[in-house]
C-alpha cells in the first residue's frame, strides 16, 4: 500500500464513515481511475461551504477515516447538488433509492493511504486537542484538522495530569458560579457542533461561542 506523507501545517477535513459491508475506498479509487475525478458524498450533517473556505489551505484536502484506516484525499470542488456520473455505482442502491442523499459531495481528484501514526501529529483546529484521540472518543462525524508536531506533543497523553488540570485553570475567566466559567463554552455546543434551532450556526461547527449572542456558557 502506498502512504502518503503530511506536510507541516497542512490543513484539511476529517470525514468519518461507515464501511456499510462495502469497500468505500476501492470504489471510489476505480471511478477515480475513469474519470480523472470521484465525487465523495457525505451522508448526515455536512460541514458549511463557507466554513470549508475559511478553514483549509489553497491545496483543499479531505481525510476519510474508517476503523483505524485513514486516506487524504485532494478535492476541487463542493456540491450540494446529486451528481449525474463520476459516483461509485452502489450509491444508488444504498442511498438514493431509499432516499438516503448526502447533504454534500466533495470532487475527489487524488486518493492515498496515510499512516495512522502520521494523525499523531496532528490536532482539532478548535480546540487543539490530538486529532486521533479525538476521532476514537467523539461521536461526531467531520473535524477540521491540521498537521502540527508541537501542538501534537503537548496532547493530553503526554502532559502529567496535575500539569494539565493547572492549565485548565489558568484558560479560566471569572463570571459566575465559584467565579468561573470555561471560556468560548455554550451549553448548545455539542461534539464541537451547534444544536440550537434558533441560531445561524445551528448543525454547523461552532468554534467561538463567545461571540455567538445566543451562547448559554457552562458554569462550574
Amino acid at each position: 500500500m502506498e502512504y502518503r506523507m503530511m506536510n507541516k501545517n497542512t490543513k484539511f477535513i476529517v470525514l468519518k464513515y461507515k464501511s456499510r459491508g462495502i469497500d468505500c475506498i476501492r470504489e471510489h479509487t476505480r471511478v477515480l481511475h475513469k474519470y480523472g475525478y470521484c465525487w465523495f458524498g457525505k451522508l448526515g450533517m455536512a460541514p458549511s461551504v463557507l466554513a470549508l473556505e475559511n478553514k483549509l489551505n489553497n491545496k483543499k484536502q479531505v481525510l476519510l477515516y474508517c476503523q483505524g484506516k485513514a486516506h487524504l484525499c485532494d478535492f476541487s470542488e463542493v456540491s450540494c447538488i446529486q451528481p449525474i456520473k463520476g459516483y461509485p455505482s452502489y450509491y444508488d442502491s444504498q442511498f438514493f433509492q431509499n432516499g438516503n442523499y448526502p447533504k454534500l459531495y466533495f470532487k475527489l481528484t487524488s486518493i492515498r493511504e496515510i499512516s495512522i501514526d502520521e494523525l499523531k501529529n496532528c490536532v482539532i483546529q478548535s480546540s487543539r486537542n490530538s486529532l486521533i484521540d479525538t476521532i476514537s472518543h467523539s461521536m461526531s462525524s467531520f473535524f477540521y484538522g491540521e498537521y502540527s508536531v508541537m501542538d501534537a506533543r503537548l496532547s493530553s497523553l503526554d502532559v502529567p495530569k496535575k500539569e494539565s488540570q493547572s492549565k485548565a485553570k489558568r484558560v479560566l475567566k471569572g463570571t459566575g458560579q465559584n467565579g468561573l466559567t470555561i471560556m468560548n463554552s455554550c451549553e448548545y455546543k455539542i461534539n464541537n457542533t451547534c444544536t440550537n434551532k434558533k441560531c445561524i450556526n445551528y448543525k454547523y461547527e461552532c468554534d467561538r461561542p463567545s461571540s455567538c449572542a445566543s451562547q448559554r456558557p457552562i458554569l462550574k
